[in-house]
C-alpha cells in the first residue's frame, strides 16, 4: 500500500480507525465475559415452559462511541480521497466543499442519477477517474460493504448502533444422573471407582447446543428463546455482539462487520492510488 502526499490524510484516518477497532474489540470481549444476559423461566399461555431473556446489562458508554468513531474515520477517508481527486483533475484546490463527497448510494439508479445531475464531484473529475469510481460500484448491489458504511455512519449521527443477537441455546440435561449414585462397593478397585466418578462429572458438565432458526436481533429483555424444557435443566442463551439494522442489514459479529467495511475502504484507496502519483 503506497502512501503519497495527497493520500496522507486519507490513510491517517484509516490508521485511526484501526486503533479504535483494537480498543473496541478489547472492550467488547470484556463486556461479553461478564455474561450480560440473564435468563428467566415461566409458564406462558399456549407455549408452556418458557425460557426468556429476563435482563440485559447496559453496554458501556464508550463502546458505541468507538463504533461511531470507526465509521466516521472510514467515511472521512473516502471523502478525503474524493477531495484530492477533484484537486488533481482541476489543478486547483476545491472550493464550496458542501457537495463534494465520495458517492455512496442506495442503488445503481441513484448512483447514475447523481452522475448526470451536475454533481460537483462527478462534474470535476476526469473520465478516467469516473471509470475507476464506476468499477468500484459504490452502491447497494455493487459494493455492499460501502453501502453498509453509508447506512451505519448516517444512523450513528442520531443514535447508537450497538445490539446483540442470540444465536443458540446451551442446555445441561444432567446426564451424569443416568449413572446413578457413586458406587460404594469396597470390592470395586479404586482406579475403576475414580473412572466412574470422572465419567459422571464429564456427563454432568456436558451441554447440548441448539442453534436458533433465526437470530434474536436485537436481543432485549422479554425475548423468549426456548419452549418445552422443564425448569430443572440449566439453560444459557449463547449470544454474540452484533452489528446490523433490523429489516435492512442482517446482524453479524461486530469484528466481521467492521472488517468487511474497512477492507472495502482500503481497497478504494488502493484502486485510486495511480491518480495521486507525482513525478
Amino acid at each position: 500500500m503506497a502512501i503519497y502526499p495527497r493520500t496522507v490524510s486519507a490513510y491517517a484516518k484509516l490508521h485511526r480507525a484501526r486503533r479504535h477497532y483494537e480498543e473496541l474489540i478489547k472492550a467488547v470481549e470484556t463486556y461479553m465475559r461478564s455474561e450480560p444476559y440473564q435468563v428467566g423461566f415461566e409458564h406462558r399461555q399456549g407455549k408452556g415452559p418458557t425460557y426468556f431473556v429476563s435482563a440485559v446489562h447496559s453496554v458501556p458508554a464508550d463502546i458505541p462511541v468507538m463504533i461511531g468513531d470507526i465509521f466516521h474515520n472510514h467515511r472521512g477517508s473516502l471523502d478525503h480521497l474524493a477531495y484530492q481527486l477533484v484537486w488533481v483533475a482541476t489543478g486547483k484546490e476545491p472550493v464550496g466543499m458542501k457537495q463534494l463527497y465520495f458517492p455512496v448510494c442506495d442503488s445503481k439508479e441513484q448512483y447514475l442519477k447523481r452522475q448526470s445531475s451536475g454533481d460537483q464531484f462527478f462534474h470535476s473529475i476526469s473520465s478516467n477517474m469516473r471509470k475507476a469510481i464506476d468499477d468500484i460500484a459504490p452502491y447497494k448491489g455493487g459494493n455492499d460493504a460501502l453501502w453498509k458504511l453509508g447506512i451505519l455512519n448516517n444512523i450513528d449521527k442520531h443514535k447508537t448502533l450497538v445490539a446483540s443477537a442470540g444465536m443458540g441455546v446451551s442446555i445441561n440435561p444432567g446426564w451424569g444422573t443416568l449413572l446413578g449414585p457413586p458406587p460404594d462397593d469396597p470390592s470395586i478397585p479404586e482406579d475403576v471407582r475414580k473412572s466412574l466418578l470422572d465419567a459422571r462429572k464429564m456427563l454432568d458438565d456436558a451441554n447440548v447446543f441448539l442453534r436458533l432458526a433465526e437470530p434474536i436481533f436485537p436481543m432485549k429483555a422479554g425475548d423468549a428463546f426456548l419452549h418445552g424444557v422443564g425448569q430443572n435443566a440449566p439453560v444459557k442463551i449463547q449470544s454474540y455482539f452484533a452489528l446490523g439494522v433490523p429489516g435492512l442489514i442482517p446482524p453479524r459479529p461486530i469484528g466481521e462487520a467492521i472488517t468487511e467495511i474497512a477492507t472495502a475502504v482500503e481497497d478504494v484507496a488502493t484502486r485510486l492510488e495511480s491518480f495521486f502519483v507525482e513525478p
